[in-house]
């Protein structure tokens, strides 16, 4: 299978990022893997950067995903397009589940945490 040229994780918490890093890098199947603590950092990398791939927690401090996703919509369309959204969460509300499939923006609800097979499956649907 080929390479995915970049993956970004968005996550406040350090050990599930860096678990997630662990897990990606099983898979052999990134070049870069990015890795930022809050929305905000998120919102701040895309201006330099352009992820192939991004791993998006919903419950964090300040700016949540959800957050996240309005102000991902209201980015130029050369900063936003052809990214891939995955939501992360622990959230075993449904209503969390229904929003992510109604919004455009996110291509898959996961729970966390990630697995290889998880990877896999989602790089098959979406790349």
């Amino acid at each position: 299978m080929n390479q995915i040229d970049h993956v970004l994780l968005v996550d406040d918490d350090v050990p599930t990022n860096f678990i997630h890093e662990v897990i990606l890098k099983k898979t052999n199947r990134f070049k870069q893997i990015g890795s930022v603590l809050s929305a905000t950092e998120a919102l701040d990398y895309l201006q330099v950067s352009r992820p192939n791939l991004i791993f998006l927690d919903i419950n964090m401090p300040a700016l949540s995903g959800w957050d996240f996703i309005d102000q991902f919509r209201s980015l130029p369309l050369e900063q936003k397009e052809n990214i891939v959204i995955v939501m992360l969460s622990t959230s075993m509300d449904p209503k969390d589940r229904k929003r992510a499939e109604i919004c455009s923006e996110i291509q898959e609800f996961v729970s966390k945490p990630i697995s290889v097979e998880k990877v896999e499956d989602i790089l098959v649907s979406h790349f």
